[in-house]
């Protein structure tokens, strides 16, 4: 089977490849805005992305499916938090409320990363 892999993940890890996962096996790697045709042995088979810990949805795929991956709404939550952060301190904001955003901030890193899902797949072709 061959199906098509469009990375559109935007500005957000850029600078590191995704790897592509077929049935929790590690079988190639995906860079910024890059398309990638996979041919796969099984007739289907379980599709998953990851990078440096945050992960994916899992998706069915069938042979000619063309698969999208992007952020999902969890991580532009994390980056709105991140520069809301940074407007706070350029504030000068009483030190108490930076510390408090922070802290929400690297707890919801850590719930994208290990918890939910980082990234979207979802199938373009249907």
């Amino acid at each position: 089977m061959s199906i098509k892999i469009i990375r559109k993940t935007g500005f957000m890890g850029m600078a590191v490849r995704l790897a592509v996962k077929v049935n929790g096996e590690k079988i190639a790697k995906i860079s910024h805005q890059e398309s990638l045709q996979l041919n796969i042995k099984e007739k289907e088979a379980l599709l998953r992305v990851s990078q440096l810990g945050t992960i994916s949805n899992e998706i069915k795929v069938n042979d000619g499916d063309v698969i999208e991956v992007k952020m999902s709404n969890w991580s532009y939550l994390f980056v709105f938090l991140l520069f809301f952060n940074i407007l706070l301190s350029s504030l000068n904001i009483h030190s108490g409320y930076q510390i408090a955003v922070m802290a929400i901030v690297v707890i919801l890193w850590l719930l994208t990363l290990f918890v939910l899902n980082g990234f979207r797949l979802r199938k373009i072709n249907e």
